[in-house]
């Protein structure tokens, strides 16, 4: 429960009435990502919340953020519940950085961005890379903001031949008996030098 002068601002102008309408809205959309995880509808999706973050926690593999913009949407295509879609802009990745995380692979740039959970116990949610089998998600896998559990999504991209492209097609989520199966979609994110 939201309650003024804790969670919402005593309203007495604009900026108050802001607030509170982006508290209540970011309240609205936990209970809606909950409830729509088992509905396969689409979940709640954001930018990262910091201008580097550090794969796995580990300081030598950073991972610069913040031009990314994310979406998740029901999908209409049949085999997928799910498309998410990255746009914006991604960073390129130091070679070092690059290697560590995917050896000889085509990947060069990286996008991060956050799925909200429905749940706060990670263990509790699966995750898995295209048709690899589904595998309990880590802390290590996580983020928390404002009392939210979120996955971070790390997407390594590369051109091909002018389309922004990735890897992996689609990775799976699943909780409570149920399993999301998400499309990515990255062809409208430009990829930096």
């Amino acid at each position: 429960m939201l309650e003024i002068n804790k969670d919402l601002l005593a309203p007495k102008g604009e900026p108050e009435l802001i607030k509170n309408f982006n508290e209540v809205y970011a309240l609205a959309m936990l209970a809606d990502t909950k409830y729509n995880f088992s509905a396969k509808l689409p979940l709640y999706a954001r930018n990262y919340n910091g201008d580097v973050y550090n794969y796995g926690g580990n300081a030598s593999l950073p991972i610069l953020t913040g031009l990314e913009n994310v979406a998740v949407t029901k999908s209409s295509n049949v085999s997928y519940d799910l498309v998410y879609t990255i746009t914006g802009k991604a960073y390129k990745l130091d070679d070092d950085v690059k290697t560590a995380l995917y050896g000889d692979g085509d990947q060069t740039h990286c996008a991060v961005s956050l799925i909200a959970l429905p749940t706060n116990d990670a263990t509790e949610v699966s995750y898995s890379n295209g048709a690899s089998a589904l595998a309990p998600l880590t802390a290590d896998d996580c983020v928390v903001i404002d009392n939210t559990l979120y996955l971070v999504v790390v997407t390594g991209l590369y051109d091909s031949g002018g389309t922004t492209t990735c890897a992996t097609t689609y990775f799976n989520l699943g909780w409570n008996s149920n399993t999301v199966k998400i499309l990515l979609d990255v062809d409208g994110c430009e990829l930096l030098d």
